[in-house]
């Protein structure tokens, strides 16, 4: 597992959280040039019917690369056809993807009516979630029986492992010339050299990795539904049981359907992200995971690494989870300043606050270059029919490219998408 070489560590496992339109390959790439990385990334969700159809666009979000991938990038799967999910775990691996992350806490309404995303927590379609959680671990082993297979994903891993590795020393060696203050350079080549020395241990003990299967999810659907079973007994009577007569908790069954490790969004599909999360449950869901011997992260409302690392149980929470955190801090990985927020926008004569804004200008600059490089049509299309090509011919499930546009119709993503990096990166001025 890509965790245990920091198990006995003092800082836990960091991992950027999957979100749409964000974590995509061009913003993994940008934190991996800048020296902004977690030690773990997530795509963003991935529908199978769409990768069992071969549509460009579902598969840009997987489109692998050979330094990022070097970290341990997990793709994140929803979908409810078992078959097409079968065989997305395979493309996924296939591509070098270092596991899959079953989708079980989607808030939008939409998938929860399809019973999908947050909508698995719903009593009456908890045999869907278990069904796929047990298709995505059965491809997963079918397709490590595979030796020729298992030796393709190894050969992927390995190699990219070592790629990463020797990248972070370019990216080490140009830390020195950012024009920052000494105090945030000096986080991020720490950051850079963490993460290049937890990559060698990975690469050190190779023949353990093996692909994962893991579940993100949340509390429950609304506020009440809470999982701990004592809760549940006072408020819920009556609710459907199991066969003890008691309460049939979301959580209870889930940390024992065998996944590698499950994420929980301490939030209830309804609260969104508007409320505060509910750390109260941390030392609930403790011990399920050790009770079940299932690892979990910790997600929601995460500020700073070490924020990250407090809420933390090292023997059964392996890390911590970010998404909006990267928002108010782009450089929340490296550990720095935990309440500094680079809003300079009122602070002009301050010169640090000049060096920080003309950094974020020029990650920016660079995240718009790798947009438009991996997100126009003709080389994602390119790149997809040469992957898809070679994935039919060595497994057998066939699988071609579809896509139909406009011909005026330049980048799979709309540009429209990089707005909200710009607001990412504070290049919008407040008044």
């Amino acid at each position: 597992m890509f965790w245990w070489v920091n198990k006995s560590a003092v800082q836990g496992v960091s991992v950027l959280a999957p979100m749409e339109d964000v974590t995509d390959l061009a913003l993994r790439k940008v934190f991996v040039d800048f020296g902004l990385m977690p030690h773990v990334f997530f795509t963003e969700f991935t529908n199978v019917e769409g990768i069992a159809t071969g549509k460009l666009q579902v598969l840009h979000r997987i489109t692998p690369d050979e330094i990022t991938m070097g970290f341990p990038t997990i793709a994140q799967l929803w979908g409810s056809d078992e078959r097409k999910f079968y065989n997305a775990v395979f493309l996924v691996l296939y591509l070098g993807f270092w596991g899959v992350d079953l989708n079980m806490g989607c808030p939008v309404k939409k998938v929860i009516k399809k019973g999908l995303g947050a909508g698995l927590i719903k009593p009456e379609n908890h045999g869907k979630a278990y069904s796929l959680v047990n298709i995505a671990k059965q491809a997963v082993n079918d397709f490590w029986a595979n030796e020729k297979l298992k030796k393709h994903w190894q050969s992927l891993v390995f190699s990219r492992l070592q790629n990463a590795i020797s990248y972070l020393g370019d990216v080490y060696a140009r830390v020195a010339d950012f024009d920052l203050p000494e105090a945030t350079k000096q986080s991020i080549a720490q950051n850079v050299l963490n993460k290049q020395e937890y990559l060698q241990k990975l690469y050190q003990n190779k023949a353990l990795l093996k692909p994962t299967v893991s579940i993100k999810t949340r509390l429950s659907i609304i506020p009440g539904e809470d999982n701990n079973r004592e809760v549940v007994q006072q408020q819920s009577r009556g609710n459907s049981r199991n066969n003890d007569g008691l309460p049939d908790p979301w959580l209870e069954k889930i940390f024992l359907w065998g996944a590698d490790f499950i994420t929980v969004h301490l939030r209830t599909a309804e609260e969104m992200s508007k409320v505060p999360a509910h750390y109260e449950r941390i030392a609930y869901i403790n011990s399920l995971a050790q009770k079940a011997q299932t690892p979990w992260v910790v997600n929601g409302d995460i500020l700073s690494t070490k924020q990250g690392n407090d809420l933390i149980d090292k023997q059964n929470s392996i890390g911590f989870m970010i998404g909006r955190g990267i928002f108010k801090n782009p450089l929340i990985f490296t550990g720095y300043n935990a309440e500094h927020e680079f809003n300079c926008q009122n602070k002009f004569n301050n010169l640090n606050c000049k060096k920080d804004k003309l950094f974020l200008q020029q990650i920016f600059k660079k995240h718009k270059e790798y947009f438009d490089e991996i997100f126009t049509i003709a080389n994602l299309q390119k790149l997809w029919k040469h992957a898809l090509k070679s994935y039919t011919e060595n497994t057998g499930i066939s699988l071609t490219l579809d896509f139909k546009t406009r011909r005026d119709y330049k980048h799979i993503k709309s540009p429209q998408v990089l707005e909200k990096f710009k607001k990412m990166y504070k290049l919008r001025e407040s008044r």
